[in-house]
């Protein structure tokens, strides 16, 4: 789909929505695009980068293999430290002009087009939001709860598909943030490991 413009700054605005949704009925209705499976099925460019891709992606997991895989990579901080580099290294190119961002390092306009107004949210829908919350709560069958909540915990004890029980504990009226507390106390927070030397 296509983004709304405002998605970097704030939650979309009505306009900012609007205009993504337009563009994309205009793909869909005014170009044909969706009257083939594959568009672009043939060309030599497209295929090419396709292959590409495919040939960098198997290059990039025979790296994460070769370091144990995915959980190792993860937890040695290799994996963030990488994806850090490469965000690093593309922030560089865009500020030294070798890769062109429209409206960042080429075609700036010196005044906005037009006025924009970035979404601003409800100070009150905390308190509504939260007021909604203890109502849930308060209506709840409290034994139901407790019930789900043992049968969640005991499959977290026992290391079984806690699947199950989490659909049980939602259903019985126990929140996400319930859930997640229940998860996080019994695993601890996850901190991201992190190599130095970013350059």
């Amino acid at each position: 789909g296509t983004p709304s413009f405002d998605e970097a700054i704030c939650t979309p605005t009505k306009l900012a929505h609007t205009t993504a949704l337009r563009t994309q009925q205009i793909l869909m209705e005014e170009s044909n695009i969706p009257s083939v499976a594959d568009p672009l099925g043939g060309s030599y460019f497209i295929e090419s980068l396709t292959a590409e891709i495919e040939s960098k992606a198997g290059d990039y997991f025979e790296q994460i293999q070769n370091r144990g895989g995915f959980i190792k990579a993860l937890d040695s901080g290799w994996l963030q430290n990488d994806v850090a580099r490469a965000g690093a290294e593309n922030t560089k190119k865009i500020d030294r002009g070798e890769r062109k961002v429209v409206g960042v390092n080429c075609y700036q306009m010196e005044e906005s087009p037009y006025e924009f107004e970035p979404f601003r949210p409800d100070p009150n829908t905390w308190d509504l939001a939260m007021a909604s919350l203890e109502k849930t709560r308060s209506k709840r069958n409290a034994v139901r709860v407790e019930k789900a909540r043992g049968n969640l915990l005991k499959a977290l004890e026992e290391n079984q598909n806690t699947m199950p029980a989490t659909i049980e504990a939602v259903k019985a009226g126990m929140t996400v943030g319930e859930v997640g507390e229940m998860y996080r106390n019994f695993f601890g927070c996850w901190s991201v490991p992190t190599l130095s030397g970013l350059g």
